[in-house]
């Protein structure tokens, strides 16, 4: 016969994931004669963790709104207008953080929203996308095309006649180069991901009126593999020891670091010395140790870390001396020790020692004589002797 009955188990929630958002980058319009409080936008950020941690999410604007034109619900995420935006600047990016609220330490994430505040006059140019997302390799050479913006004017049926393209905010080193007349966006001067990895681009379109309106640019930089792994220490000494040390010995640890994006690196000996491959390992976590006895004298250690491409290098220099035979020495050549007749000594009631203190392990005791009755017990590794 069997039963069963129900178990309930409850996981505690653990604030261990940061929120996200569900994009990087929003963007949105706005008319000049929107009305205080009108919405703007709404961004929106999820926590992996139980929804309670995901409701607990606070917003705020961290940076661009030193102008106080929006203001943003920390609740809900809605951006709304707080202020006229009759002759503000027409774009505006503003850095949003999200925030949980634990429990335990608190996590966040940020994004950015640009805002572009359409002029109500409708003569002015109007691009074909308010927002362009382009990725563009780090290994790209100079005039590579990134993208090519495009903006339409009413005053001419539609076409893009007389329209001059710019670049306003966010090129940053200069890096991008855009022409007036085709919007055409290539490279400048060299990128580098491991500086940096995205740029938002602000760029405007004007026409002979000097009407203008504005896009945004997101620009990511792919990696490739262009950095070489370093290996820290670049030079290790490790410390002389006897030939007769125990093994495994630790001698030195490397560690290796590698800028490129998720690279997958690989510490090793270089070297097709047998001795040094048969004698000497190095594990993953960068620990080199002896694991086999060899002869005393110098060893040169060359370690690489490679990447699949691009190889770092190190060196660790061993020195190994002669072992010597050590014969132990007692600290007293006899221990006279009374004991009375038919009555028994439950512990230890002498204690032998080695003069030196030598490390245990290395050395034991034995009864070599003396006690062929078998009444007395000597501990091998402390040299207690027990009746």
């Amino acid at each position: 016969r069997a039963t069963s009955v129900p178990v309930m188990i409850n996981v505690i929630n653990l604030n261990d994931n940061q929120p996200r958002f569900s994009t990087a980058v929003y963007s949105a319009s706005v008319n000049e004669s929107a009305a205080v409080n009108s919405v703007v936008a709404q961004v929106r950020c999820t926590d992996a963790d139980m929804p309670s941690a995901a409701q607990a999410a606070t917003y705020q604007i961290s940076s661009g709104n030193a102008a106080g034109l929006y203001s943003l619900n920390m609740t809900t995420g809605i951006v709304s207008v707080s202020q006229s935006l009759v002759g503000q600047p027409v774009s505006t990016i503003l850095t949003i953080v999200c925030s949980d609220l634990g429990p335990g330490q608190s996590l966040s994430a940020t994004a950015d929203l640009g805002i572009l505040i359409v002029s109500e006059n409708m003569n002015a140019p109007v691009f074909t996308q308010k927002y362009y997302n382009v990725t563009i390799s780090e290994a790209a050479v100079l005039g590579s095309q990134v993208a090519v913006v495009m903006a339409n004017d009413s005053d001419s049926a539609g076409a893009a006649t007389g329209i001059q393209y710019s670049i306003v905010q966010g090129n940053s080193g200069n890096k991008f180069l855009l022409d007036p007349s085709t919007g055409n966006l290539t490279i400048h001067s060299s990128l580098d991901r491991e500086l940096v990895q995205d740029y938002l681009l602000v760029v405007r379109a004007s026409d002979s009126q000097l009407e203008s309106s504005e896009s945004f640019v997101a620009v990511t930089v792919g990696d490739v593999n262009d950095v070489t792994p370093v290996v820290t220490p670049r030079v290790a000494i490790a410390a002389a020891f006897s030939q007769t040390v125990s093994l495994p010995h630790r001698l030195a640890r490397f560690a290796c670091s590698d800028r490129d994006l998720n690279p997958t690196l690989t510490l090793s000996f270089n070297t097709r010395n047998v001795t040094v491959l048969s004698s000497f390992n190095i594990a993953s976590n960068g620990e080199v140790t002896l694991t086999r006895t060899v002869a005393a004298g110098s060893y040169q250690l060359p370690v690489q870390c490679s990447d699949g491409l691009r190889v770092g290098t190190a060196s660790l220099s061993v020195t190994i001396n002669p072992g010597a035979l050590v014969v132990p020495q007692f600290v007293q050549s006899n221990y006279p020790i009374p004991l009375i007749e038919n009555q028994l000594v439950s512990s230890a009631f002498v204690t032998v020692s080695l003069q030196g203190s030598p490390a245990a392990g290395t050395y034991k005791f034995s009864l070599v004589s003396g006690n062929g009755g078998g009444q007395f017990d000597l501990n091998e590794r402390t040299g207690e002797l027990f009746q």
